[in-house]
């Protein structure tokens, strides 16, 4: 597989796991129940707020199984480590009030969830397996 290949699934990839990071940084903010907003503390906002969490999850999951057919693992550990280690940096650029309301988690696991079908659709249309050498044996 051409090197040009890898390089959309890695980015897709790097996306899933800044949107996921920023996810957790923003619904941390919302534990203890004590410490939550009045409008994530009532039975609706605490729905919604476990409900994106157990969306995220398994958007997550779902986009590592996409990835693993598409990038090396060796690429993919630097582009999630780089995207993790840069959503506290990300998170900043955000309102605080977006931040600590309802907002974000929705936000953040829609993203998550577009970004999953993003990689599951360039799983099903590709139909294709990539070893971690093919990017090495295309380049030389």
């Amino acid at each position: 597989m051409p090197l040009i290949d890898v390089l959309p699934p890695l980015a897709l990839f790097m996306a899933l796991v800044l949107a996921a990071s920023l996810h957790g940084l923003a619904a941390s903010g919302h534990f203890p129940r004590g410490q939550r907003k009045s409008t994530v503390a009532s039975g609706f906002g605490s729905v919604l707020l476990f409900g994106s969490i157990a969306l995220v999850v398994v958007c997550f999951v779902a986009g590592i199984a996409a990835a693993a057919r598409f990038i090396p693992w060796y690429a993919a550990i630097i582009g999630g480590g780089f995207s993790l280690l840069a959503a506290p940096l990300v998170l900043r650029w955000f309102p605080d009030r977006f931040v600590d309301g309802r907002g974000a988690p929705v936000a953040f696991a829609g993203a998550s969830a577009a970004l999953a079908l993003l990689m599951m659709w360039l799983v099903v249309g590709a139909r294709c397996d990539a070893s971690a050498d093919a990017p090495l044996a295309a380049a030389n």
